[in-house]
């Protein structure tokens, strides 16, 4: 399986991933996130969880996403709870309910 490329992350941010922040929200950075990613994914068995109209059903890893129920902006944490594995088009689906305009 061919891996991706884990972004850089700072020191800083690195000695905080992992630990509940001062909102007990619990941010995942680096490694830590990819790691999370991987056991979404055997989870859900590779499969689409979000269930959008042009689902494509199994979704392999390197075309896949992790989508947080809870989006990180309105105060979700990553944690297995509140992630599920999602096919492109549902992501998009989904964080843009009407049809996005092109940049």
């Amino acid at each position: 399986m061919k891996r991706s490329r884990i972004n850089f992350v700072s020191k800083t941010r690195r000695s905080r991933s992992g630990k509940p922040g001062h909102t007990g929200k619990v941010r995942l950075y680096g490694a830590d996130l990819e790691s999370l990613r991987w056991r979404v994914y055997l989870r859900d068995l590779a499969t689409c969880q979000l269930k959008k109209d042009g689902c494509r059903g199994v979704t392999l890893w390197e075309r896949g996403h992790m989508h947080h129920v809870v989006h990180r902006s309105l105060g979700g944490s990553d944690s297995e709870e509140n992630c599920v594995w999602s096919c492109p088009s549902c992501h998009n689906a989904e964080h843009c309910p009407k049809a996005c305009p092109k940049k």
